[in-house]
């Protein structure tokens, strides 16, 4: 629904239902996602086999709405583009056909949202064991 209206330029209920949502969203590592209470236990099998798809589904549709918002923010749409790409199979898709129709507008979205053809990028990599490095 916050997509729909986000699209639909109601900006006073697209800000209400994100901010329902910003209530229920679980937040861990510079990474932002929407789930569902789990029905089974964790399994055996490989991550990639069992991503959740109702949660990509879910994320992605938050994503829509937060980029389609004349109140684009950016910080928070990085944090969750984070956590769709770790629910990514090693060859770049998702779980599911479903998954990976909802999952793939949204890096568009974001693609077009932070694109500079300024060409000033400013480039900072570290690393678990203390490394810091910056370039620009």
């Amino acid at each position: 629904m916050a997509y729909t209206f986000a699209l639909s330029g109601d900006t006073e209920l697209t800000d209400m239902l994100m901010d329902k949502l910003e209530e229920k969203a679980v937040k861990n590592d510079r990474q932002l996602h929407w789930e569902r209470k789990p029905v089974t236990a964790p399994s055996d099998v490989p991550y990639w086999y069992r991503a959740p798809s109702a949660e990509v589904e879910l994320t992605s549709y938050v994503l829509l709405a937060l980029l389609s918002s004349p109140k684009k923010d950016l910080a928070k749409a990085s944090e969750i583009v984070n956590w769709l790409s770790k629910q990514q199979n090693p060859y770049g898709g998702f779980s599911s056909t479903q998954d990976n129709r909802c999952g793939s507008p949204g890096s568009c979205y974001i693609a077009e949202a932070t694109f500079s053809d300024k060409g000033n990028a400013k480039l900072t990599v570290t690393s678990k064991t203390g490394f810091h490095n910056s370039s620009i």
